[in-house]
């Protein structure tokens, strides 16, 4: 060992078994080398869970079932591939059994862990399937292609999509109890990568039973629940609605539904099937948005703002409807002018 190295060496114990670990770090690579030697030390902790599991399960497994031989298997999770044995059983009736891939969630074939397929889809779901590849082959430390993220998307929103898509018809209502619930709606473009359609608009939906502070001028939802649909039919969405309402929310004790969104025509519908009595809102942000583009220019809107939410709708409706009158007054008004001008210039200058 030279003066640039330091030797380290890790023993661990996992149930019986000892591991060691020993290795020299570059003190002018410090941050390279621990980082290498910490995923190592991963995943061969991991290897050897999974021998450990794989003992476990053999003791629990139906006393019909016959132990058949192993199979090898290599799976990249999140501090690298790991390739590990398994037992393979066999029950009564002939059909192969695989506990430790069930235990994992690993269907056949399949090459990464859930948790990396889950993780490939949130960097895919905000960069190109190009800069993904590059930012988890960093992380991981293993090669991924563009087209096994893309690949990754897929399956993860096709499984999210089937897990929020299960009809619930039957089971019993929800046990959040509330007198008034509140639910918002929109959508949201993203860009699609190798479809015809360059941009899809997906659906969100956020219900919630109220708001608490957290902070200055910050607040949070209270029980809250997010639903989104890409693709599918409106009904199928108002379904998903109604469903998602009975299944979290004590449905019996609702009284009153308040429903916000932009104001879009299945924006309002997408609450049809929940059978509430309901009040539409224009949510926060576009009503602020509305007034600003239609009397930014003529009032003083933070002051309006203010006494709009801080006091009601009907204190400020005299000043919106004074200044309406003026306005259509000073429009009249140019227009007659315009009018004038115009005779005036045409009598003046004859053709």
């Amino acid at each position: 060992m030279t003066e640039q190295t330091v030797q380290i060496i890790i023993t661990l114990k996992v149930k019986e078994n000892d591991l060691s670990f020993e290795r020299p770090i570059d003190i002018t690579n410090l941050e390279k080398d621990i980082s290498s030697f910490s995923q190592e030390i991963g995943s061969q902790i991991l290897s050897m869970m999974l021998k450990l599991l794989d003992d476990m399960l053999r003791d629990i497994v139906p006393d019909d079932w016959r132990n058949v031989g192993t199979e090898k298997r290599s799976v990249l999770f999140e501090c690298g591939y790991i390739h590990f044995k398994r037992r393979i059983y066999q029950d009564s009736k002939g059909v192969r059994h695989k506990p430790l891939d069930e235990l994992l969630e690993l269907e056949p074939w399949q090459r990464s862990s859930r948790a990396l397929e889950e993780m490939s889809g949130a960097l895919a779901a905000t960069n190109t399937y190009r800069k993904a590849s590059t930012l988890l082959s960093w992380l991981v430390k293993a090669a991924i292609s563009p087209s096994t993220i893309g690949r990754y998307l897929r399956k993860t929103g096709q499984r999210i999509q089937e897990q929020e898509g299960m009809t619930i018809a039957g089971e019993e209502q929800g046990q959040i109890e509330t007198e008034v619930l509140y639910a918002e709606a929109d959508g949201v473009y993203i860009n699609l990568q190798g479809e015809e359609k360059k941009r899809a608009e997906v659906k969100v939906g956020v219900i919630y039973t109220g708001k608490e502070a957290i902070g200055k001028g910050r607040n949070r939802c209270t029980n809250k629940v997010c639903i989104t649909q890409l693709g599918g039919s409106n009904e199928g969405w108002q379904l998903k609605m109604r469903d998602t309402i009975y299944h979290y929310y004590a449905f019996d004790s609702i009284r009153l539904l308040v429903a916000g969104g932009d104001g879009a025509v299945w924006v309002r519908k997408s609450f049809e099937y929940v059978g509430l009595p309901k009040v539409d809102l224009l949510d926060r942000y576009h009503v602020i948005r509305d007034i600003k583009r239609a009397w930014g220019k003529d009032m003083d809107i933070s002051s309006l703002l203010y006494e709009l939410f801080t006091k009601g709708w009907y204190v400020v409706r005299g000043r919106l409807l004074a200044n309406i009158a003026r306005s259509k007054y000073e429009t009249v008004t140019r227009i007659k002018t315009r009018s004038v001008n115009f005779r005036k210039s045409s009598t003046s200058n004859p053709k």
